[in-house]
């Protein structure tokens, strides 16, 4: 199933540059911004929404922590729902950022719900590590202007492999060992686009 989705999302990156080089590039008028990624100060709506699927994915954070099997199910069901209120097209960027955007926000949903088809534990977390790493790049694509938000990574998760998570403080709580190794981890970037 991962290896479907990995393939899945090469497909998609490849058409999304096929799709760069093959559209004609628009001519810009003096009302277009002169940077794609910006997103208008009047979009409120779409700011908001964003902001409720950061907020959902956070309490997903959260109950990883606690090792909580169902409150991670539900967090993610939440998250998943509002996640799909998300509406691409209003942000004012170029339409490769808008398919990229929503490409993106595609592997988040489709991770969410394999997350909560997931029996064991860990088996969860590989999943959160792809919905943090998508979430983390669907930020940059569509260049968030909202709370900052810190990358943080845990060398030790999936047997020394390392993985990702995504928080709004500097502390590391680690999602990935919990009680376990609670504050393993270090922060390795932050997202602050204003």
């Amino acid at each position: 199933m991962k290896r479907f989705l990995l393939l899945l999302l090469f497909l998609a990156a490849a058409v999304f540059i096929a799709l760069k080089f093959i559209i004609p590039k628009e001519k810009k008028t003096p009302e277009q911004s002169a940077d794609p990624y910006a997103i208008s100060s009047n979009d409120t709506g779409f700011q908001l929404d964003f902001n409720k699927q950061l907020i959902d994915y956070l309490k997903m954070k959260d109950a990883f922590i606690e090792s909580d099997s169902l409150l991670i199910n539900r967090a993610a069901m939440h998250y998943d729902s509002s996640l799909s209120e998300l509406d691409f097209g209003a942000i004012e960027a170029a339409e490769p950022i808008k398919m990229q955007a929503d490409m993106l926000a595609g592997t988040i949903s489709s991770e969410l719900k394999a997350l909560q088809l997931e029996p064991l534990l860990e088996d969860k977390r590989r999943s959160f590590q792809m919905v943090s790493d998508a979430l983390f790049d669907l930020m940059r694509t569509i260049r968030f202007t909202g709370t900052k938000i810190y990358k943080q990574y845990c060398p030790m998760a999936f047997n020394n492999s390392g993985a990702y998570w995504l928080s709004n403080s500097k502390e590391v709580v680690n999602p990935y060992f919990g009680e376990a190794m609670l504050h393993c981890g270090e922060l390795v970037d932050s997202l602050n686009l204003k």
